[in-house]
């Protein structure tokens, strides 16, 4: 994944997603050009997997695992990111995430 920044002060994301490159130009800080990479990764997320925003009901376990397989992955402290995600899917992994309360994680932490 690729964010590089052009003469003229455009950021250049090049990045691949399941076996899907996306090559984009973006205005701004590269704030904003890493904010714009998270939304186009999201915008494939849910291509892939069909998921229509917050209305489909999907298990939290459920959506660890896809997110284990689908981003997890690429992150520097992957394994470190599976124990959390271990942890949390022990406590998590029978609600659905529309579910899940700020009350529900303070008692979690």
């Amino acid at each position: 994944m690729k964010i590089s920044k052009r003469e003229d002060g455009k950021w250049v994301l090049d990045f691949t997603l399941n076996r899907k490159r996306v090559r984009k130009v973006i205005e701004g800080t590269k704030r904003m050009a890493e904010q714009a990479k998270i939304i186009e990764k999201e915008k494939i997320f849910k291509q892939i997997y069909g998921i229509p925003g917050k209305k489909k009901n999907i298990r939290f376990e459920e959506y660890t695992k896809i997110y284990e397989e689908n981003y997890s992955k690429e992150r520097r402290g992957y394994k470190n990111e599976l124990y959390i995600i271990k942890k949390l899917n022990s406590f998590f992994k029978d609600k659905y995430l529309n579910e899940i309360t700020p009350g529900d994680i303070e008692r979690y932490r």
